[in-house]
Order: structure tokens, then C-alpha cells, then sequence
């Protein structure tokens, strides 16, 4: 996996073409295929929303702490898998950082992550704060929430689908045409 000129991971691809010149291409063409990826990613979003809202009870931020974290961890993971022996020191998050990063209340925070940890989701170090609980090959937040996880790959799988075709057409980008 490429790495950044830090040593962290990095999405981008290696060789090839710029970062930026991929964005910017991949970009202009959902821009000019506007209609159809919008009504294909509201879909996605929509249903992946509202399987999430099910099935953690109606707690988006619930949702949102488990993301933050989650988020955290697979960083962490990614970055343990390319040999950075400092990983799991940045696993870690406050309940400060999360109030920042989420805009949810700070004692709603530590309200919601109390919860979380009574369900086995999530841990407390009172040195380092929070992370997801398990190991970094498997959290037990994806142990419980394993059908929700393949339901939204699939969803993904999905959306990409639809989207990758669009991504070879070179159209030109028509904002009038789009234009309610």
C-alpha cells in the first residue's frame, strides 16, 4: 500500500497518475453524469442510514461515535499492517475530541460511550480515552453488527456499480442542463 512522505498509508494510488489529476477527473465525471449519481448515492445513503438507525435503535449518535472510532482503529490497523510500531498509541481518542469531531455534547459523549462500552463495543483507558474493543483483526463492534457490515458492502458494491461506468465517459460538465 503506498505511503505518504511521513511513512502513513495513503489511498492514493502508487505511480501513475497525480493524486489530484485522479480526484479531479473522477470528479468532473460524476459532475457531468450529475442526475444519476446523485439519485444513486441518495439511494445508498438512504437505505445504509436507515438499516444503521434500525439496528442501533434509533442512536445516530451512537453511529457516529462508532464511526469516529472505527475510523481510528482501521488507521491504526492500516498503519500497524506497513510496520509503524507506534500504531496503537494513536488508537486512542478523548471524549473531548470526540464532542469536537462529532458536534455532540461532550457529557452526551461520555453518556453514549458508557453505553457503548457496557455493550463490549467500545473501551476506556483513563491515560489514553476511548477506542473500539477487540483486537485490530476483529472488533466486537463488527463481531455484533457483522450483518449490518455485509449489508451495507453490498449496498457499496452497489453503488459502485452503478458509478464506475460513468467514470469512463467523458462528457462534458452541463450545469444548465441540471439546473432546477
Amino acid at each position: 500500500m503506498p505511503r505518504t512522505a511521513a511513512g502513513r498509508h495513503t489511498d492514493e494510488p502508487a505511480g501513475g497518475a497525480a493524486p489530484e489529476t485522479t480526484r479531479t477527473s473522477v470528479s468532473a465525471a460524476l459532475e457531468a453524469n450529475y442526475p444519476t449519481v446523485q439519485y444513486h448515492y441518495v439511494q445508498f445513503l438512504a437505505e445504509h442510514l436507515t438499516d444503521c438507525r434500525k439496528t442501533l435503535g434509533g442512536d445516530f449518535d451512537d453511529l457516529m461515535m462508532l464511526a469516529v472510532l472505527g475510523q481510528r482503529f482501521l488507521q491504526a490497523r492500516r498503519d500497524r499492517d506497513a510496520g509503524d510500531s507506534r500504531s496503537e498509541e494513536r488508537i486512542w481518542m478523548s471524549a473531548l475530541r470526540l464532542s469536537d469531531v462529532t458536534g455532540v455534547p461532550r457529557e452526551s459523549v461520555r453518556r453514549k460511550l458508557k453505553r457503548l462500552a457496557e455493550r463490549g463495543w467500545v473501551m476506556q483507558d483513563p491515560a489514553n480515552g476511548w477506542r473500539l474493543a477487540g483486537s485490530f483483526e476483529l472488533a466486537n463492534a463488527r463481531i455484533d453488527l457483522g450483518d449490518l457490515d455485509r449489508r451495507g458492502l453490498n449496498r457499496l458494491g452497489k453503488l459502485m456499480a452503478a458509478l464506475l461506468p460513468l467514470l469512463s465517459e467523458t462528457r462534458p460538465v452541463s450545469r444548465e442542463a441540471d439546473s432546477p
